[in-house]
């Protein structure tokens, strides 16, 4: 008997899940909040553009972009990591201003360099670009001492409409262009300033703040700062990373990432801090609806389950496994519920195998019955036909018809031990009694029996076609003789006149297999399954003119049995078809 385990209160455990789960989520929320998506959003920000500023790196020594594809590669990481980028101190949207160079002859002895962006001069020449030595009117400030012009009119076309200052001067009259080329286009990314490190930590200034002194970190040989922005609660973060180039000089790429939006985002969390409360409440509620539901439905599957029991089915068993008073309950059920039952089924057995052993006793005694009245149809003939015989030589019947008497008694006496020979046959084979097995070759023996048969096939006008593989096999061969014979003879028996017995030899691993097929009449199915009882005879008349005791497939049945061999008949179109099979040798 199983003991009770030692249970725990219910209510109890419904307090502490509903108290644990509250206090958990209650505890998430504010963890989350306080310390971990800030620190998490900052430093995974920061390690993606570390990482992005590596690899823009790495491309931009191996591959030495054009000064277009150097603007777009920085387009594209300034969108992929919502950050500004710039080269040397060149950003992309320096890079965007289309602006030309000329430079321009006065006379013979003065030379001047002009900037004006593109649509200024698309303008002043009427929509086409100038060529080189193209002369045009030009009237321009200049500061002196200096070969710098700022263009006030070209041609027709008024750009500024200013006056002279202090150290400024007016040139004015027809120039010649020797020159004119894209800003951008003859622009040299020159070397960034000498980033000195001092202790892994400090970067002096670069650019134009070579006084300036920050504290860096660095990460995978990239230096950053991360600043607080005053009066507006925003954090900044500055990278710098120098690159050595092949021709010796040294590259700065300066890269800005602001960390907004994750300050937007935690304003806004703690603006609704009740929210989270009000979810807090909702999910407390769920998860006590749930824990009630997870006892209740116990409950309802116990109850149905003793519903079953009360109903005489044991066989029902509850699947509610737990530590508790429900528990224990559903245990006991179970046991109750597996010892009722194999009590029920211990009976219900017993009452079948009382059914079993009736029906077969009732089988046995009609086969006993069966088997007296065959032997008694089988034997009450010849022995009347011998008796009223034998009483017509007794009382002195003409001398010419003894002789025939006396044969007919014989005939008579002869098939009734011939009837009992089988009947011995049989007996022994169904014993399971194995003579020695041999190796023989089984197309003698199908050529033996057509052999012996000879005069009924020539008298039904029957063709023999034997075909196909035939081997030697492993057997007792004078009762494998018998089952050749046996089958022909059958064959031979209810095959029609004028047709042809067909006998076909397959080998299929290891095994010959021996088809008898003979046209005639299909079988019933009652036929098919009866045709290899004892005294089985399909003329239920029991004719005698069709011969046979009704043993031939018995026996038949009885050796292949023995010989553990496959057998069986079949209706085929036209006929039927006897087989079996038998062990080769090879």
């Amino acid at each position: 008997m199983k003991k009770i385990k030692k249970t725990k209160s219910i209510v109890f455990k419904m307090f502490i899940i509903t108290f644990v789960s509250v206090m958990s989520l209650i505890t998430i929320i504010f963890l989350v909040q306080s310390l971990f998506i800030n620190k998490y959003y900052s430093t995974k920000k920061i390690d993606n553009i570390i990482k992005n500023i590596n690899n823009f790196s790495k491309q931009y020594k191996q591959e030495k972009w054009s000064f277009d594809e150097l603007a777009r590669q920085i387009n594209k990481f300034e969108g992929n990591n919502n950050a500004t980028l710039t080269v040397n101190g060149l950003s992309y949207s320096d890079m965007q201003v289309e602006e030309y160079i000329l430079t321009l002859q006065i006379d013979t002895n003065k030379y001047y360099d002009m900037y004006i962006s593109k649509d200024d001069l698309l303008k002043a020449f009427d929509g086409e670009m100038p060529t080189q030595y193209k002369k045009f009117y030009l009237k321009a400030l200049v500061f002196y001492n200096s070969e710098i012009l700022t263009p006030l009119i070209i041609n027709d076309y008024e750009m500024y409409n200013v006056l002279g200052e202090e150290n400024y001067g007016y040139l004015e009259g027809y120039v010649t262009l020797l020159h004119i080329g894209n800003v951008m286009d003859n622009i040299t990314i020159a070397s960034g300033t000498d980033i000195q490190v001092a202790d892994g930590v400090n970067v002096i200034g670069y650019a134009n703040t070579k006084d300036l002194t920050l504290q860096y970190n660095k990460k995978d040989d990239v230096y950053y700062l991360i600043n607080e922005m005053p009066f507006i609660n925003v954090k900044q973060v500055d990278f710098v990373k120098t690159i050595d180039m092949d021709n010796g000089k040294e590259t700065s790429i300066n890269a800005t990432a602001s960390l907004q939006p994750v300050g937007e985002v935690m304003s806004i969390l703690s603006d609704y801090y009740i929210i989270f409360y009000l979810l807090a409440i909702a999910i407390s509620l769920v998860i006590a609806w749930i824990y009630s539901k997870s006892i209740s439905n116990p409950l309802l599957k116990l109850t149905k389950v003793a519903d079953k029991m009360a109903g005489m089915d044991f066989a029902v068993k509850s699947t509610h496994s737990s530590d508790d008073e429900l528990g224990v309950l559903s245990n006991s059920l179970n046991i109750l519920s597996t010892n009722l039952d194999e009590a029920l089924t211990d009976v219900k057995e017993a009452n079948k195998q009382l059914v079993i052993d009736m029906e077969k006793e009732k089988q046995q005694e009609k086969v006993r019955r069966e088997f007296v009245a065959n032997i008694s149809h089988e034997l009450k003939t010849p022995l009347g036909i011998i008796k009223g015989f034998a009483e017509g030589i007794k009382d002195g019947i003409k001398k010419d018809k003894t002789d025939y008497y006396l044969e007919v008694i014989l005939d008579e006496i002869e098939k009734m031990n011939t009837l009992i020979l089988d009947m011995l046959e049989l007996s022994k084979f169904e014993a399971g009694k194995i003579e020695d097995k041999e190796e023989f070759d089984i197309i003698k023996l199908i050529n033996k029996a057509v052999t012996l048969l000879e005069i009924p096939i020539s008298d039904k006008e029957i063709k023999i076609d034997i075909k196909g593989d035939f081997t030697n096999v492993y057997g007792v061969k004078f009762q494998i003789d018998q089952v050749i014979m046996n089958l022909i003879s059958n064959a031979v028996k209810y095959c029609t006149n004028n047709t042809t017995i067909i006998i076909t030899g397959e080998i299929i691993d290891h095994t010959n297999y021996i088809y008898i097929y003979n046209e005639g009449n299909s079988l019933t199915k009652e036929e098919l399954e009866s045709i290899w009882l004892r005294f089985y005879k399909i003329d239920k008349s029991h004719n005698r003119q069709s011969g046979g005791t009704g043993l031939g497939l018995a026996i038949v049945k009885a050796i292949l049995d023995g010989h553990r061999s496959d057998y069986g008949v079949i209706n085929k179109q036209n006929g039927v078809e006897f087989y079996f099979n038998i062990e080769t040798t090879n």
